[in-house]
């Protein structure tokens, strides 16, 4: 911890900071285009300026950047001396020579950096009267739109984009006053990051596509804080709505312990699926539509049902509604189980129970080393992008996955040699081999020979697991693995569904087993499924139990196989 000083303003900073950062923290509005905290600076936007003070005798003031300046102890600054003001207006007054004035229909105003810092820095009137310069736009798929007039070739785009996420399919182009951030080819982009362009740039070069087809002003959206629901990393959103619809989902804030700035596209994007024409609206029963409250329907289809009632939830759903389940099927003597089959409530237990020592982000970020297992990037996107911050930082990470994955394609271009692939049957054998190794035992292959030894000499170590593919005994496996390192050594498994913790602690023992066994035994003639698909193609042994029930009561927000072959269906809110 040291102290700086900006217009004799005592400013406290963290070793690493530079003063832009510092002084950012310390609530002082200094202008700036190309510095993000999580992408560092790349000093091309020159409107941080600053003017040092003479500590010396004979020593002349210096405008300084100070996005590339360390913070140092005793370092005086002044961000309000006439020629540091007059730097930054001029840098803001250059880039609007070319930046189109289309404020009143662009998708960004009232959330533009660049409208914002126009009028900090007091830039009012237009002088230039020449020709502005234009540039061609791309088509870049379903979900970026791109208005490149609007660019001030800040980098961010490409640094987020290439060095960020270990994109390659996306760059920068060109040169001098004409520079363009592009594909080689239109299309949408191959990472499942690319949604992240929106946030980053501060000028609106690109913008959410979905978000412009329901567009709103950010004025008079009805915002809230949430947590998103696409997997069981919990990232922290801020969902936007208006007129009862839901308009736009992004990163929530950068106090976020979990994703300061980042969500990936399933995050952003995936929400929108809410507004399927085809997601259940009205009460139906049989089939047709019947005009009566959610709530009645309930109450008259559980009349018919004579107490003969058992209850399924579901890992999708929150831990709110689970726990409503779970009290409703006590009142009522029923049984309760959130899981579709007793091999997912033992595999979800048991992968809840072995993330007691599971790292955060952050520290995922920070490993030395890492192993993973599983095809990470498809079920929780936002830990592969932490794993590529390892990879970044040149530190080892292996991957045992069965399929391709965007982190394979990553891990390949940057780490040879350090993919093994193998069909998830071959796992285990694989994962034990491992442990021999890592406790000295003699093994033949020089790829686990390497990860053993990765993770043996490794200070913070790193162990994913992707619960979806894996097997108790597997996960056991990584456990022992995990316990035979460092002390600081960590162990996560991603979860299979955003509420699988929940699912774990409102489940009682074997409670999916006891729900099966007493449709079997003809105690229960009603089933009410809420949240669940147990009659899709993947359950074979529910349509069995499905013939000898009396009534199917299906309350959800998507028209699954289940809802299909309901009796009553009841509309879930989302």
């Amino acid at each position: 911890m040291g102290t700086i000083y900006i217009d004799d303003k005592a400013v406290e900073f963290e070793p690493g900071q530079n003063v832009l950062d510092a002084a950012r923290k310390a609530g002082i509005d200094t202008p700036y285009f190309c510095y993000h905290p999580a992408l560092g600076a790349a000093g091309s936007c020159r409107i941080c300026a600053m003017e040092t003070v003479p500590q010396k005798e004979g020593e002349k003031p210096r405008t300084v950047m100070t996005c590339s300046i360390p913070a140092q102890d005793g370092q005086q600054f002044r961000f309000k001396s006439p020629k540091a003001k007059q730097i930054q207006k001029a840098v803001v007054e250059f880039y609007m020579t070319n930046h189109p004035n289309d404020c009143p229909v662009c998708d960004e105003g009232g959330d533009c950096h660049l409208q914002d810092t126009t009028i900090s820095v007091g830039h009012a009137y237009r002088r230039y009267d020449g020709q502005k310069r234009t540039m061609p736009d791309q088509f870049l798929g379903p979900l970026v739109y791109q208005t490149m007039n609007r660019c001030v070739t800040c980098y961010r785009c490409v640094r987020f984009y290439q060095d960020y996420a270990l994109g390659d399919d996306f760059g920068a182009m060109g040169s001098s006053n004409h520079v363009l951030f592009r594909r080689t080819e239109d299309g949408a982009f191959d990472s499942p990051f690319s949604g992240n362009l929106v946030s980053v740039c501060p000028t609106s070069v690109f913008t959410d596509k979905v978000y412009r087809r329901k567009y709103s002003r950010t004025w008079m959206l009805e915002k809230a804080p949430s947590i998103c629901s696409g997997c069981s990393v919990g990232c922290n959103i801020e969902v936007g709505g208006r007129e009862g619809t839901l308009r736009r989902v992004q990163p929530n804030n950068e106090a976020s312990k979990v994703n300061p700035y980042f969500i990936c596209d399933r995050g952003r994007y995936g929400s929108h699926g809410t507004e399927s024409h085809s997601r259940p609206k009205y009460v139906s029963e049989q089939g047709k539509v019947v005009k009566t409250s959610p709530l009645d329907a309930l109450k008259i289809a559980l009349v018919r049902a004579e107490g003969h009632v058992g209850i399924l939830g579901s890992v999708e759903e929150d831990l709110t509604t689970n726990l409503a389940l779970k009290a409703i099927a006590k009142e009522m003597n029923a049984p309760f189980s959130p899981f579709i089959s007793p091999q997912q409530e033992a595999l979800t237990k048991t992968a809840v129970a072995a993330n007691h020592n599971a790292p955060s982000i952050s520290d995922i970020e920070q490993s030395d080393a890492v192993f993973v297992v599983g095809e990470l990037t498809e079920h929780a996107p936002m830990l592969d992008l932490a794993v590529r911050q390892v990879i970044k930082a040149k530190k080892d990470v292996y991957v045992l996955h069965a399929t391709p994955s965007h982190l394979v394609t990553a891990l390949n271009k940057l780490q040879q040699g350090h993919v093994k692939a193998l069909a998830p049957s071959q796992w285990q054998d694989c994962l034990t081999q491992i442990n021999t190794a890592v406790h000295d035992g003699a093994v033949e292959d020089l790829w686990i020979k390497d990860v053993a030894n990765a993770l043996k000499q490794a200070e913070k170590p790193v162990i994913i697991g992707v619960a979806e593919l894996l097997n108790t005994a597997d996960i056991s496996l990584l456990n022992t693995i995990t316990e035979s390192l460092a002390p600081t050594a960590k162990m996560a498994i991603a979860l299979p569904s955003a509420g699988s913790v929940n699912a774990a602690l409102t489940a009682q023992e074997n409670s999916c087993a006891e729900l099966m066994a007493q449709i079997e035994n003809d105690k229960i003639k009603t089933l009410v499924v809420v949240g669940s698909d147990p009659l899709n193609t993947n359950h074979p042994h529910w349509h069995a139990l499905h013939d000898k029930l009396d009534q199917l009561i299906v309350i959800d927000k998507v028209l699954t196989q289940t809802a299909h072959l309901s009796d009553t269906l009841l509309p879930l809110a989302a």
